[in-house]
């Protein structure tokens, strides 16, 4: 039987990167594409992992893809919560940096 892998994506190419390097190392995930806003950031990643993921700069299109199963959102504190929330409802798991929200208001 053939080990399936967890497909995540990488949302922000800052902080993201050295977890997307871990979660590649792992025999049991697989880093499926990275959503930035710099395309060259992304490029760049890309030559540190063993797969070639797709590329997205709207995150929005990259929770409708079907073929990711996770998302690591690494993106500025004050975007987490809308990051996590759109990818929430799109059905993936996610992984939040800290913070989940800049306040406690928010959070409620």
């Amino acid at each position: 039987m053939a080990e399936s892998k967890v497909r995540v994506a990488i949302v922000g190419m800052g902080i993201g990167k050295p977890n997307g390097r871990a979660i590649a190392a792992n025999v049991h995930g697989e880093v499926s594409a990275l959503c930035d806003l710099d395309s060259a950031r992304m490029e760049e990643f890309t030559d540190d992992l063993p797969n070639e993921p797709k590329h997205y700069t709207d995150y929005k299109k990259l929770c409708k893809d079907p073929d990711i199963d996770a998302i690591y959102v690494a993106t500025p504190h004050p975007f987490h919560k809308e990051n996590s929330i759109l990818c929430l409802e799109a059905g993936k798991a996610v992984l939040c940096e800290k913070p989940f929200t800049v306040n406690a208001t928010e959070a409620a």
